[in-house]
């Protein structure tokens, strides 16, 4: 079993809150998020969670995209992480609107070229809410 994933367990209330008002299972849910992401971690040969950098975490986001999760399970992993890293006092930035909406924003860019004949542009705003 992978270090990383050791050290998580053992300390898992340290690094995951446990909240009141989420179900059993989208507690297991936010777990088993993080736990992937640090199993990603150690395939890449990390042994600490202090040794988890930004580089890391970029290239574990661009692998889910990669194996084609989608924008709001990618939206999770984002949440969960976010709070792993603040609650270990990790130096990793995670801006969830932000990178949803820059996600968003590409697949508008994708189906606009797919559609570059029609003029979509007058129904931007209604796309990206469905997007």
């Amino acid at each position: 079993m992978c270090v990383l994933v050791r050290e998580y367990e053992r300390n898992l209330r340290k690094y995951l809150r446990h909240k009141h008002q989420y179900s059993n299972k989208s507690e297991r849910d936010r777990k088993n998020r993080v736990l992937k992401f640090l199993r990603f971690c150690c395939s890449r040969g990390i042994k600490d969670i202090r040794n988890i950098i930004q580089t890391d975490y970029d290239s574990f986001m661009q692998y889910l995209s990669e194996i084609g999760y989608s924008i709001e399970t990618r939206r999770k992993y984002r949440l969960a992480l976010r709070e792993f890293f603040s609650r270990a006092h990790l130096n990793i930035n995670v801006n969830v609107q932000k990178s949803v909406k820059r996600e968003k924003f590409k697949k508008f860019e994708r189906l606009k070229e797919i559609l570059k004949d029609c003029d979509i542009e007058q129904y931007k705003d209604e796309i990206l809410q469905i997007l």
